[in-house]
C-alpha cells in the first residue's frame, strides 16, 4: 500500500499566519477559510458583533482519505496472498509437527532400545571377566597337572617295555 503523508494545513484569517488551523469557518455570505485557535475566538467575537451565524467544523488532522478502487484491489490483492502464505505455514506447521511426534517416538524406542543393549553388555562384560578369571585358573591348574604329571612318567617306569621313555622335552 501506498504511503500517504499528512499535511496540516495553516491559518488563512490572517496573511502570513503560521499557526495550524484547527477548524474550518463559513460566514453566511459564502466566505470560508481555515482558522487557528487564537484566530477562532476572533470569529466568534467578529459573529456576535455581526449578529451573523459563523459555521465552524473542527478538522480532523490526519484525516482518513477515502480509498481509491486500485488502492483496494492492491489490500485485497495483499490480503489472498497473505492468506494463502499463511496456509502455506499452516499446513507446513502441521506437516513438522508431525514429523516431530514421529521422530520423538523413534527416539523414545532408540533410547529403549540403547537401555537394554547397554545391560546385555554390562552382563556380557561381567561374564567376560568371569571368563578370563576362570580361564586363566584353569591355565594356572593345567601347568601344575602337566608338571605332576611330567615327575610321575620321570618316576614310574613304563608298563610296557616297548614304549619308549617320557621325555621331558617340548
Amino acid at each position: 500500500m501506498s504511503e500517504t503523508t499528512v499535511t496540516v494545513p495553516l491559518c488563512t484569517v490572517e496573511e502570513g499566519c503560521p499557526e495550524p488551523a484547527i477548524a474550518q469557518y463559513v460566514w453566511p455570505w459564502g466566505e470560508s477559510g481555515m482558522c487557528c485557535a487564537r484566530h477562532q475566538v476572533i470569529l466568534r467575537q467578529k459573529s456576535e458583533q455581526l449578529k451573523r451565524d459563523l459555521q465552524l467544523t473542527a478538522l480532523r488532522p490526519g484525516a482518513d482519505q477515502p480509498v481509491t478502487r486500485g488502492e483496494r484491489i492492491q489490500a485485497q490483492a495483499t490480503i489472498l496472498a497473505l492468506q494463502a502464505e499463511l496456509d502455506e505455514a499452516r499446513q507446513r506447521g502441521q506437516e513438522l509437527y508431525r514429523q516431530t511426534v514421529e521422530l520423538q517416538s523413534q527416539v523414545t524406542t532408540l533410547r529403549a532400545q540403547r537401555a537394554e543393549l547397554e545391560a546385555q553388555l554390562g552382563t556380557a562384560r561381567l561374564d567376560l571377566e568371569e571368563a578370563r578369571t576362570r580361564a586363566g585358573t584353569l591355565q594356572q591348574k593345567l601347568g601344575q597337572e602337566n608338571a605332576e604329571l611330567l615327575q610321575l612318567r620321570a618316576l614310574v617306569p613304563p608298563a610296557h617295555p616297548e614304549e619308549p621313555a617320557p621325555t621331558t622335552e617340548r
